[in-house]
C-alpha cells in the first residue's frame, strides 16, 4: 500500500460516509450494516469501494485477466481491525457475542443459518389445482437469465377499480407530479413476481410492508405445502427471495411486520435477522387472536400467533401510531401536523405523586403571558400575568419542561394557552402516539376472518 495505513483508513472512512445508507443519523458510520452488507456482497457497497483506485486495489483480487472479486472476508478483517475508538484502553470491543480467534463469529463469516437451496430463487408457481407440482429452483450464479426473465417487469391485465358502490374499467393509473402510483392496488398472481414488477416503480419508496406467508404447518390443500425432498429448505427459499425483495422496497424509514406462528418462529426470526439485520429487530408480538384456543390441536391448544417486526433503518421505530381504539378517540383535535389533545404543562404525575418544586427547582420558573394569550416571556413584562406551576389545590409543581426547551415548544406552535374560569391555563399538545406491548389480545387480529375474506370478495373474478 503506497500511502499510510492510518491515511488509507480516513479515506476508507470518508469513502464509505459518502452512502447514507452507511451512516447513522449521528454521522457515525453503522459499522454492523456495513459487515452485513460485505458478507452479502451488497452491489451499493461494492461500487462504493471500486470508485477508489488504493481502496479496490486492496480488497479486490484479479481471478483472470482483468477481471477481478470483492475478497469480502478480507474486508471485514481489516474495517474489524480499524481504530474507531482512539482512546480506548482495551482491545475488546463493545459488544457480549461468543468469538473464535478473538473475532465474532458473525465476522468470520462462518455462522448463517445455511439450508438447500439458499442460493436459489424458488419459481414458487404451485396452486391448489397443481398440488403435485414438483418445484423449480433457479441458481443465482448458473440461472442468471431465467431469473432475470422470471423477475422482468411484466404487463399486468384485467385490471377494475372498485369504488364504494360499483366496479369500474381502468383507462389510467392515477399519479402524482413525482410519476409515483397513487391508488391501492391488489395484485393477484405470484407474489414474489408481483413484488419484482412492483419495485423499479416504488424501491426504496414503501414504508410499511405487512407479509402473512404460509406458516407451513403441513396441512390440507388450503395450505401452501411444497412435494419435493427439502420441504422445510424450500419453504425458507421461498422466504428469502421475498424478505430480499420487500427490504428493496422499504424506505430509510420503513418497516416491516411478518405474520408466522410457532413451528417457523425460530428459523423465520434467524432468517429474517439476516436480511434486515438483528439490530434492526424491533419486537416479536404475540398476536392473541383466538384466546380459547383451537380445540383440534393436539397437546397445547393454540391461542396465539406471532409478528415479527424489524426497521429498514438502524435507530428506527415505530411513533405516532396509535392501534388502541379506545386511545385513539381521545386525539380528538387536529392541526397541520396531524391528531392531538391537550395535556397540562404542569407535572402532576409521577413517582411519588408528581415532581414538586423541592424535586426539580429548575423546572420551576414564572411564565408571563400577554392579555390576549398570544404571546409569552420568561422575563417580567408590564401588563403581562404571571403563571406559576401551581395546582388548584395550592401544590406547588414543576412545569414538563425547562424554560428554554419552553420558549422552543411556545415557538414552534406545540403550547396551547387558554383562559379557564378567570385563570391562565397552559397546555402542552400530546401528539398522536402509544406505547406497543409486544402482546395483543383481540378478535380483529384473526387474519382470516379479518384479511383473508375480507379480500376475498375483491378477488373472486
Amino acid at each position: 500500500m503506497l500511502m499510510s495505513e492510518k491515511r488509507f483508513d480516513v479515506k476508507l472512512i470518508e469513502l464509505l460516509k459518502d452512502n447514507l445508507k452507511f451512516v447513522d443519523n449521528t454521522g457515525e458510520l453503522r459499522r454492523e450494516n456495513i459487515k452485513n452488507s460485505a458478507w452479502d456482497f451488497d452491489r451499493e457497497l461494492v461500487n462504493l469501494l471500486l470508485s477508489d483506485e488504493a481502496i479496490a486495489a486492496h480488497f479486490f483480487d484479479e481471478v483472470s485477466d482483468g477481471r477481478f472479486i470483492f475478497n469480502n472476508k478480507k474486508f471485514v478483517e481489516y474495517f474489524n481491525s480499524m481504530n474507531f475508538i482512539a482512546k480506548s484502553h482495551t482491545r475488546f470491543k463493545n459488544k457480549i457475542r461468543l468469538t473464535i480467534d478473538d473475532k465474532f463469529l458473525r465476522e468470520r463469516g462462518e455462522v448463517a443459518l445455511a439450508f438447500p437451496y439458499k442460493d436459489c430463487v424458488l419459481e414458487g408457481g404451485q396452486t391448489k389445482e397443481d398440488d403435485k407440482r414438483n418445484e423449480v429452483f433457479f441458481n443465482e450464479l448458473i440461472a442468471k437469465d431465467e431469473i432475470a426473465r422470471m423477475l422482468d417487469p411484466k404487463v399486468l391485465t384485467n385490471w377494475k377499480r372498485h369504488t364504494t358502490t360499483r366496479e369500474e374499467e381502468v383507462t389510467e393509473i392515477k399519479r402524482d407530479d413525482k410519476d409515483i402510483i397513487r391508488e391501492n392496488l391488489i395484485i393477484k398472481g405470484n407474489n414474489l413476481i408481483a413484488l419484482a414488477c412492483l419495485e423499479q416503480q416504488f424501491r426504496k419508496q414503501v414504508k410499511l410492508i405487512y407479509i402473512d406467508p404460509p406458516f407451513n404447518t403441513g396441512g390440507n390443500k388450503e395450505t401452501f405445502t411444497y412435494n419435493n425432498n427439502f420441504k422445510h429448505s424450500t419453504w425458507l427459499t421461498f422466504m428469502k427471495n421475498r424478505l430480499e425483495l420487500a427490504r428493496e422496497l422499504l424506505s430509510t424509514d420503513g418497516f416491516i411486520a411478518i405474520a408466522i406462528d410457532h413451528n417457523e418462529l425460530f428459523y423465520l426470526g434467524a432468517l429474517a435477522d439476516e436480511v434486515f439485520g438483528r439490530d434492526n429487530r424491533l419486537a416479536v408480538v404475540s398476536v392473541v387472536h383466538q384466546a380459547r384456543g383451537r380445540w383440534m390441536d393436539k397437546g397445547f391448544s393454540t391461542s396465539n400467533e406471532f409478528m415479527l417486526v424489524y426497521a429498514k433503518t438502524l435507530g428506527n421505530n415505530i411513533k405516532n401510531v396509535v392501534i388502541d381504539e379506545e386511545k385513539k378517540k381521545k386525539f380528538n383535535l387536529t392541526d397541520e401536523k396531524g391528531k392531538y389533545y391537550l395535556k397540562d404543562y404542569i407535572v402532576v404525575q409521577g413517582g411519588g405523586g408528581g415532581t414538586t418544586r423541592e424535586d426539580k427547582p429548575e423546572s420551576w420558573y414564572p411564565i408571563y403571558v400577554s392579555k390576549d394569550l398570544s404571546k409569552v416571556s420568561l422575563e417580567k413584562v408590564d401588563d403581562y400575568e404571571e403563571v406559576l406551576p401551581i395546582t388548584d389545590s395550592g401544590r406547588e409543581m414543576t412545569w414538563l419542561t425547562k424554560p428554554e426547551t419552553f420558549m422552543k415548544r411556545f415557538q414552534s406552535g406545540e403550547v396551547v394557552i387558554e383562559r379557564k374560569g378567570g385563570k391562565i391555563v397552559i397546555y402542552r399538545k400530546f401528539r398522536e402516539q402509544q406505547i406497543i406491548t409486544t402482546h395483543w389480545k383481540a378478535p380483529k387480529y384473526n387474519a382470516t376472518s379479518h384479511g383473508t375474506l375480507l379480500l376475498a370478495g375483491l378477488t373472486q373474478s
